[in-house]
């Protein structure tokens, strides 16, 4: 990974100023593994940070399209939410955030293939949030009951065991893809029924308006009570 191509190419998608940047099709781009042979994310920080991706699951179906201002952190967080689906990408870079220029890419991308997941529901919600246990897995009889007879005093230690439970899964599923890297999930998230991959702070990336969701693990509380992103150093954006 890494390096400057000729033209201005980088390695698996197409790396520009925003003035030069074309939207690339997706026919045009390779697809790329998921994990790579060392059992990692198979992209890494140093070919971009800032683009437009799309997942592709085992049949190389395309499942979800979306853009991010720190990629190898999304990547990550994907397969975190989503560790069955996840096995191949494609994705073109951009050098600086530019709202327009991202959704230029992704228009060219849909009018290729529309992804099955992009739906502005509930499949949608799956790749863009973090997992909320009491909506978006499969529960054992004695879960549902539990949530069922869950009282405020016993619900944080009700919604941190599913959490611990959904997370043992999650990890036999990567253990099994052969996956070694290190994939920690954020524990004060598990206290309101959520799992999510711990992000890594967005380091001088500049804003990109609306485009990246605020990341549930990203997530703190105000003194107003109303939720904030933490604010990176460097940054006057959360992520």
């Amino acid at each position: 990974a890494g390096g400057r191509l000729g033209g201005g190419a980088a390695l698996g998608g197409m790396r520009m100023a925003v003035s030069e940047v074309q939207p690339v099709p997706l026919s045009d781009l390779p697809l790329r593994p998921y994990i790579n042979g060392e059992g990692k994310v198979g992209f890494s920080e140093e070919e971009g940070k800032v683009g437009v991706y799309a997942i592709y699951d085992k049949e190389e179906n395309l499942r979800f399209v979306g853009q991010s201002r720190y990629l190898e952190n999304s990547f990550k967080v994907h397969l975190g939410r989503m560790p069955s689906e996840c096995h191949h990408f494609k994705v073109q870079t951009v050098e600086k955030p530019s709202r327009t220029i991202l959704e230029q890419i992704k228009g060219v991308w849909y009018e290729e293939t529309e992804p099955t997941d992009n739906d502005n529901g509930i499949k949608q919600e799956r790749w863009e949030q973090a997992i909320n246990v009491q909506k978006h897995v499969e529960l054992s009889e004695a879960e549902k009951v539990s949530l069922r007879d869950m009282t405020p005093d016993s619900s944080l230690n009700t919604l941190r065991n599913i959490c611990r439970r959904v997370q043992v899964d999650i990890e036999d599923v990567l253990e099994a893809r052969g996956v070694t890297q290190k994939l920690a999930f954020n524990p004060k998230l598990k206290e309101n029924g959520l799992l999510d991959i711990a992000s890594v702070k967005v380091k001088g990336v500049d804003s990109i308006g609306g485009d990246t969701k605020l990341d549930a693990s990203l997530v703190q509380e105000a003194p107003n009570g109303k939720k904030k992103g933490k604010m990176p150093k460097g940054s006057g954006v959360p992520k």
